[in-house]
């Protein structure tokens, strides 16, 4: 017999014992296999439960987006215009607080809005509204996208509350950004496209703008530069800025005889010139002299003020509009000695009126009255007609090349429209050219 045999007949134990290593076996394994996965594995699986997993967006389940609903006939969408969704996309990918580098168009159907309590005291005055644009238009108030502080075309204000309604279809023109998790928009805001006829009525097709001549910038590169120094900088150098009028905010005119208006080469962005002057900076004397559809050539720093780009520090050079060529006649070129210019703004009929004419005088900075300080890329000091000279012809205030300081003894070119404080000649915001240092 064989022993294996014997042993399970002499032993009657040996069957038990074998069936508590099974059960023990059985037991170890898939306790080790729950261990794993319990100190294994970073985080649950998801579960469909209320209050599941909601601190890790990734392990939600991932819903499609719903198509969008069709754009409406008849309204011209410009090229690379992107849907409400693809706008949320863009936003979800930025840090809150972070805005896009470049603008959009954004088309979407408005499905309600955020108005406050001051809204309708506010309106008035700012002629923005705060709107909820969504890619579907089925009736709901979808939040998706929020156009914050929307304007009209061209960033035009608003006039009334019937431009922008309920169910309309619009394209916005803005930069997005992602606002402690609200996807919305940056900066100025303003509404390229609508199907909504009151909209269409109010702000009529761009009219065109000619093309930026030698010397002169668009519009649109206006904004580039503006973006490119940042919030609450301003441009040591003065442009030459070619728009079309979209909007004029005053509605009289300040006692300085200034005036802010919107200029645009598009039609869609546009740039808010604040406080300029009339030609060579004298005083308009009319509203009538910038009306909406004038073509004008803008001289002036460029500001970037939080965000907007704001032509500054500047006046009109040119302009379409009859009422301001009668008002304003085109400038003649004056070339002039340092004791020449004193003489003729001496004889000014009025204080610190600027002459009509354009004044280019050669000098040499002079260290009586100098001063070493640049101001916003602005600079005080006098020049005469010989090196070692005298305080003869001021130069209060006027733009240095770079926004560097020029040095005494330098000989440099004064250009602009001179004038008469008290008994003193000046050129002020005139342009200075280095000559030789």
């Amino acid at each position: 017999m064989d022993v294996r045999q014997i042993c399970r007949k002499t032993n009657p134990e040996s069957k038990t014992i074998k069936h508590k290593r099974d059960m023990k076996k059985a037991f170890l394994i898939p306790t080790l296999l729950v261990a794993f996965g319990l100190f294994s594995c970073n985080e649950k699986a998801y579960i469909d439960a209320p209050g599941n997993n909601s601190h890790n967006q990734d392990s939600l389940p991932v819903t499609a987006d719903p198509d969008p609903t069709p754009d409406p006939q008849g309204v011209d969408i410009p090229e690379g215009t992107i849907n409400v969704f693809e706008a949320v996309k863009i936003a979800k990918k930025l840090k809150s607080g972070e805005v896009s580098a470049e603008s959009y168009y954004i088309k979407g159907w408005v499905t309600g809005f955020n108005r406050g309590a001051t809204f309708a005291e506010d309106f008035p005055k700012y002629g923005n509204d705060f709107v909820y644009i969504s890619a579907v238009n089925d009736g709901t108030s979808n939040k998706t996208f929020y156009a914050y502080r929307l304007l009209g075309k061209g960033g035009s204000k608003l006039p009334d509350l019937n431009c922008i309604l309920e169910g309309d279809f619009i394209v916005i023109n803005c930069k997005i950004t992602n606002y402690n998790g609200v996807y919305e928009s940056s900066g100025t805001c303003s509404t390229a496209r609508s199907n909504n006829a009151h909209f269409n009525e109010v702000f009529p097709p761009f009219p065109g703008c000619p093309e930026p001549g030698a010397g002169e910038i668009s519009v649109n590169r206006a904004i580039e530069i503006s973006d490119s120094i940042g919030s609450g900088n301003t441009t040591s150098e003065s442009y030459k800025i070619r728009g079309v009028v979209t909007s004029v905010a005053d509605a009289t005119l300040s006692s300085y005889g200034n005036i802010t208006f919107n200029i645009s080469s598009d039609g869609d962005h546009s740039a808010t010139c604040y406080r300029m002057m009339a030609q060579n900076g004298a005083k308009f004397t009319d509203l009538n002299q910038v009306l909406v559809g004038d073509t004008v050539l803008v001289n002036a720093k460029i500001q970037n003020y939080n965000g907007t780009c704001e032509p500054t520090q500047g006046f009109v050079a040119q302009s379409t509009n009859p009422n301001f060529n009668n008002a304003f006649k085109p400038a003649d070129t004056i070339y002039a000695t340092c004791a020449e210019a004193k003489a003729a703004a001496l004889a000014l009929p009025n204080n610190n009126e600027p002459s009509a004419d354009i004044y280019v005088i050669e000098g040499y900075v002079q260290s009586a009255g100098y001063s070493e300080s640049v101001s916003r890329g602005q600079q005080i000091f006098w020049i005469d007609d010989v090196k070692d000279g005298t305080k003869v012809f001021e130069s209060y205030y006027c733009n240095v090349p770079n926004g560097v300081a020029v040095p005494i003894g330098a000989k440099v070119r004064l250009t602009g429209p001179i004038m008469k404080y008290n008994t003193t000649a000046e050129m002020k915001n005139g342009d200075v050219e280095l000559i030789e240092e």
